[in-house]
C-alpha cells in the first residue's frame, strides 16, 4: 500500500508544485525527472535524449525570446537555478536565482570572443523580466498540456 501512495504522490509532484509552489519548485518537479520529457517535447522544446538517459533528468530547456534571442533554462540544483540569455549581438546574461526566485548573481559574457561584453543595466533588467515570464509560460503550458487537455 505504501508504494502505491508513494507512486501517486510522485506522479502528482509537478501538479502540486504548479498549484501551490513557486517557479523554482515547478522547475524542480518537472526537470529533475524523466517523467515529463515527452510532454516537454510535445510543447516544442527539444530534450537531449543522451543527456536525459545519462543524468535521468531534463538538464536544460531552450526557449526562444524576442529579436532572435533565446534563453537556456537550467535544471534546479544546489538550491538555485540558472537562466542564460543569448542576445543576438553575441552578449550573454547569466542570472542565478535562489529557491525564492530572487536573483543571487548576474554575470555578463560575450560568445564572439572578439568583443568585451557590453550590456546596459536597463537591457539586463528587461531581459531578466522577459526570461522569467518565458519560464513561467513554459510551466503554465506544461501544466495545461498535462492536466487540462486530458
Amino acid at each position: 500500500m505504501h508504494s502505491v501512495f508513494s507512486k501517486q504522490y510522485n506522479y502528482n509532484a509537478f501538479k502540486r508544485a504548479y498549484e501551490d509552489g513557486n517557479l523554482y519548485e515547478q522547475l524542480d518537479a518537472c526537470m529533475n525527472t524523466t517523467r515529463y520529457a515527452d510532454d516537454i517535447e510535445k510543447l516544442g522544446y527539444p530534450v537531449d535524449k543522451f543527456d536525459l538517459k545519462m543524468n535521468q533528468r531534463v538538464s536544460n530547456i531552450r526557449i526562444p525570446l524576442k529579436n532572435q534571442a533565446y534563453m537556456i533554462l537550467s535544471v534546479p540544483m544546489s538550491e538555485q537555478f540558472q537562466i542564460t540569455i543569448y542576445l543576438d549581438d553575441g552578449n550573454t546574461i547569466h542570472t542565478y536565482y535562489d529557491t525564492s526566485v530572487k536573483i543571487k548573481d548576474v554575470s555578463i559574457g560575450n560568445t564572439t570572443k572578439t568583443n568585451e561584453p557590453d550590456v546596459s543595466d536597463q537591457v539586463i533588467q528587461q531581459e531578466e523580466e522577459e526570461s522569467l515570464a518565458a519560464a513561467k509560460k513554459f510551466t503554465a503550458d506544461l501544466y495545461h498540456e498535462l492536466y487540462e487537455n486530458n
